[in-house]
């Protein structure tokens, strides 16, 4: 039984859609969704804990912004797609105008997100 490293991930549910560790150029290639709504300019990195993935939801000028910080674990597979947990983290950030000093309390809220997952891996195109 050989494992190979899974490059291909499916979410379900709040957040879904796919991340492809690697496309054709080797670039990751993303398309998902985060409540209905497509993420834009998703940006992938590989770190000790996973696949990271973070990309602007919305922001409001002189108010606030919002980001997806997505983890997604590293899985090594033998064939069949593998259910993993990820988690996925709302970041709210609040502005100003006149910058972070003059915003009162808290900067950042986080909202945590269980998200469900397969893993797989998926051979490329010759």
């Amino acid at each position: 039984m050989r494992l190979v490293p899974a490059n291909h991930y499916v979410l379900a549910g709040l957040i879904a859609g796919t991340v492809d560790a690697s496309g054709l150029d080797g670039t990751p290639v993303i398309s998902l969704d985060f409540d209905g709504q497509p993420v834009r300019d998703p940006q992938v990195e590989r770190t000790p804990f996973g696949l990271q993935m973070i990309a602007l939801l919305d922001a409001r000028p002189d108010l606030d912004s919002r980001h997806l910080l997505l983890l997604l674990p590293d899985v090594n597979v033998t064939g069949a797609p593998v259910s993993v947990p990820a988690v996925a983290t709302v970041v709210t950030t609040r502005t100003s105008i006149g910058g972070p000093r003059l915003v009162n309390g808290p900067l950042h809220s986080y909202a945590i997100h269980s998200v469900a997952a397969s893993a797989s891996a998926v051979q490329p195109l010759e």
